[in-house]
């Protein structure tokens, strides 16, 4: 398996989400590091795109939607990711990819 760089070394190869403010912090930060471009997003599969709210329209704190999926990719090291949020029934986690 690839070896994550500086940039994304802070996200193990699996990671959940165990209370609301874990969440919180997974978007917050995965909202900055869009923006500051050291991730970028990548489409969904169609399977998972339906109605998704955009990451970067999402706000600071909730209410959020039920169900959010994204797909997103180190800019430096190329390493992807998924990351599932069920804010309805409380799980989510974040997935490397390779």
């Amino acid at each position: 398996m690839k070896r994550t760089c500086e940039l994304c070394s802070d996200l193990s190869d699996i990671y959940q989400f165990n209370s609301p403010d874990d969440y919180i912090n997974a978007i917050n930060t995965l909202k900055s590091k869009v923006n500051s471009n050291t991730f970028t997003i990548v489409e969904p599969d169609e399977d998972f795109q339906g109605d998704m709210t955009e990451l970067l329209e999402l706000p600071d704190s909730p209410p959020y939607p039920d169900i959010m999926f994204y797909k997103y990719k180190c800019t430096y090291c190329l390493i992807t990711y998924n990351i599932f949020l069920d804010w309805y029934h409380g799980k989510g986690e974040i997935l490397r990819n390779n």
